[in-house]
């Protein structure tokens, strides 16, 4: 059997993870994880955080879809609803709607080709 122990430490989470029936064979295995979630850094932080979530829901089996799922759920890092991005940050967000309304944009031409080929969709 599998289990998961959870540690808050002062600077953050430690994950063990123990398999007592390792291959099958009755041998134990073991394997920790540090997590640092005090980081001054907040992008470090909340990566690490992120980290720790998508490792703990793999580690429980649970299954949070993939690329060809339509609905995947994922654990994104963004700005809070009431912070106030300054000129740069915001035109970087721009660059990157505007890239991914391009890529969405190709995608659509494709699928519209193939229906206007009759190719299936």
């Amino acid at each position: 059997m599998i289990s998961i122990k959870l540690e808050i430490v002062s600077n953050g989470i430690i994950k063990t993870s123990i398999d007592d029936n390792y291959n099958g064979a009755g041998s134990e295995w073991n394997a920790k994880t540090v997590y640092e979630t005090d980081s001054d850094d907040a992008e470090i932080r909340l990566k690490n955080i992120q980290r720790f979530l998508y490792d703990l829901c793999d580690d429980l089996g649970v299954d949070l879809g993939n690329r060809y799922d339509p609905k995947v759920l994922n654990f994104e890092i963004g700005w809070g609803n009431k912070y106030e991005a300054n000129l740069d940050e915001i035109n970087k967000l721009i660059s990157y709607h505007k890239n991914e309304l391009k890529d969405l944009r190709e995608w659509q031409k494709e699928l519209q080709t193939k229906a206007n080929d009759g190719t299936t969709v």
